[in-house]
């Protein structure tokens, strides 16, 4: 499934993920996939959700690394990364 990401403007900077319901056929009636993705992100920025001149990412959500660290996720040449400085940080305990 596609989902679209956007940075994180407040602390810890990461990204922000926003999963689109690609199953209300209701609210989308005869939407392809790709129209109801891009309906999503131009409602996220219309509703000050993300900011009208956001950076919007779209991967699909099994390239997504390990969601127990979050906080540290990153936008890095093309897709989803995991700042190891930064979990270092904010999860001490974790095993990177």
């Amino acid at each position: 499934m596609l989902v679209f990401l956007t940075p994180n403007p407040n602390p810890p900077h990461n990204l922000m993920i926003r999963y689109p319901n690609y199953n209300d056929r209701a609210g989308s009636p005869g939407l392809t996939v790709d129209e109801i993705l891009h309906r999503c992100i131009a409602r996220a920025k219309e509703t000050g959700d993300f900011s009208p001149d956001a950076e919007v990412y779209v991967i699909d959500n099994t390239d997504l690394p390990d969601d127990a660290y979050f906080d540290a996720w990153e936008w890095v040449d093309g897709k989803v990364v995991i700042n190891d400085a930064k979990a270092s940080i904010l999860y001490p305990d974790g095993d990177l």
